[in-house]
């Protein structure tokens, strides 16, 4: 069925336009905001092997866009009218897995990542830091990097590094509380029928139980689930 998008324009990018379409980068912008997307053409631009072959205003535009142009980027706004980006790359990514797509934000909230990443998106950068990393985030995800714009993976190592200090980032903390009872158990040497008496389950429930705190903690012996518990001062504990 034909449909309209005003928006869809092929645009000369330097000397990408004179390039075949097997060398050149076929990129498509959707944003909400004509001078964001004229910015980012701009930028594109001074690359000879970067064309933006259309333009979208809102995430409808861009998951038909994309089904039609076929671009190897989408570059995409996270907030846009009729469908966000986020919604948008869903169903691009469910069409054409071999798209990437680069989330344009301006949050920097560790929610808003993880949803981008979720729903299939190759990049995130803030809209702050287009004009720097536009360039270097195409060539990375083309390459099947992920990236991460510079301001956000400072952000992340600085809360990951605060989270260490101060003692909450512990794998254990990823253990439910009968998890944690059948892990020192374990370490202390107990049997899976011995660990079914005491806590009142089945050695099969014993079994599973184990089964999700070694792939939790990343081990994949009992040796394993000891020196863990020994190296991470849970023997210690009061848990």
């Amino acid at each position: 069925m034909a449909f309209e998008m005003p928006f869809i324009k092929e645009i000369n990018s330097g000397e990408g336009s004179k390039k075949s379409a097997m060398e050149r980068i076929n990129i498509l912008i959707a944003d909400d905001h004509p001078i964001v997307r004229e910015g980012i053409s701009a930028r594109l631009a001074r690359k000879a092997d970067c064309f933006v072959v259309g333009e979208a205003n809102n995430g409808l535009e861009a998951v038909r866009a994309a089904a039609s142009l076929k671009p190897e980027v989408v570059i995409m706004d996270i907030m846009m009218p009729q469908m966000d980006g986020i919604l948008a790359t869903e169903h691009i990514k469910k069409a054409a897995p071999g798209i990437k797509v680069i989330i344009l934000s301006m949050h920097k909230r560790k929610e808003y990542i993880m949803r981008a990443f979720q729903a299939g998106a190759d990049g995130y950068i803030l809209k702050e830091n287009i004009s720097k990393e536009i360039v270097d985030a195409v060539k990375s995800v083309l390459k099947g990097e992920r990236y991460i714009c510079h301001s956000i993976s400072q952000h992340l190592a600085e809360e990951y590094i605060h989270l260490t200090e101060n003692d909450q980032f512990n794998p254990l903390n990823m253990l439910s509380l009968r998890e944690k009872e059948v892990l020192k158990m374990l370490v202390e040497g107990m049997q899976n029928r011995e660990i079914a008496e005491a806590l009142f389950i089945t050695t099969s429930t014993v079994k599973t139980h184990r089964n999700k705190v070694m792939q939790k903690l990343g081990v994949h012996d009992l040796a394993g689930l000891v020196r863990f518990a020994v190296q991470n001062g849970f023997l210690n504990s009061s848990e």
